[in-house]
């Protein structure tokens, strides 16, 4: 008699913890769905980030800290003139630069020992405040080895989109009025094979234009500008619009991995970490997120939400 009631509590025993690993499993994943079904569909600001354990630079043991799960960004930078907080035209520095622009400025030293680069961003460009080049990316002012990505040629088109040390990459047809497509989203990247000397700008994934340039190597950068392009007089002018995401490595991505960059969307992060120089995403602040500590300071700048929809 003992006998079977021992069996009988050990049954009971069995089937009350098979119902409670049961239980447990349901409420797991019903939390797991509300998790998904509340999560936010925006990224706030420095959610994903690129963490160096052996410090700046360090190409050893990195990865991505925090949620990277590509989320459009809360809020954008606006350049100023795209809801017209700031006056444009003339005026200004040397009697030419835009009155009051609005840039990032990034102090250096950058360590940039490479004679190759990537540059990459999400653009929303609003069109031309003036009749003159509207910097996007690069080292203020024209420095003898550097690199600046433009939005706007200027009315003569004699900024190409991309130029290198006195050579440009041109605009593929004056048709387009020497700028990026307007009033849309678009992903701008520029590329630059030191070896080959073969510079490239791509549109969402697709080449735009390219170009022969004799190789060139590139030094540690005193400073970079974001958004804004400063000539040697002191003259600014600053790119109209929106912009997101910036992102800089010292090697030359292949289509293959520009078309990956694309796909990963307006909130994606970086895809060859140690490569990578710096990550501005400019949700909110001009914070360097890819773990090397270059931290812009902002100049007029306004973090604007709702801002323009972005592709799915």
């Amino acid at each position: 008699m003992a006998l079977r009631k021992n069996g009988q509590s050990t049954i009971e025993y069995l089937t009350t913890f098979i119902w409670a690993i049961l239980l447990i499993a349901i409420v797991t994943a019903v939390l797991f769905y509300l998790r998904i079904s509340f999560a936010p569909n925006t990224a706030s600001p420095g959610s994903c980030q690129i963490v160096r354990t052996y410090g700046a630079y360090s190409n050893r043991l990195v990865y991505e800290e925090g949620i990277c799960n590509n989320y459009p960004p809360k809020s954008v930078q606006d350049l100023g003139e795209a809801l017209g907080l700031f006056g444009g035209g003339g005026g200004g520095k040397g009697g030419g630069g835009v009155s009051y622009p609005t840039y990032i400025i990034v102090p250096g030293p950058i360590y940039f020992n490479s004679n190759s680069f990537t540059v990459s961003t999400w653009l929303y460009y609003v069109g031309p405040t003036a009749a003159h080049c509207e910097g996007v990316f690069g080292p203020p002012p024209e420095p003898a080895t550097g690199f600046e990505l433009f939005a706007y040629g200027g009315n003569n088109g004699a900024c190409g989109p991309l130029w290198i040390n006195g050579s440009y990459v041109k605009w593929p047809s004056t048709d387009l009025n020497n700028s990026f497509v307007g009033n849309s989203w678009q992903f701008v990247v520029a590329t630059y094979n030191g070896s080959s000397g073969t510079a490239t700008v791509y549109v969402n994934g697709s080449v735009f234009a390219t170009a022969a340039v004799a190789p060139k190597t590139f030094l540690p950068i005193n400073s970079l500008m974001i958004d804004a392009d400063q000539w040697t007089n002191g003259d600014i002018y600053p790119f109209n619009g929106f912009m997101t995401n910036v992102q800089l490595y010292n090697t030359s991505f292949t289509q293959a991995e520009v078309q990956n960059l694309y796909v990963e969307g307006i909130g994606g992060a970086p895809v060859d970490l140690p490569y990578l120089i710096g990550w501005w995403q400019l949700n909110g602040n001009t914070n360097d997120y890819s773990g090397n500590g270059n931290n812009g300071e902002a100049v007029n700048v306004i973090w604007y939400s709702p801002y323009p929809s972005v592709p799915p």
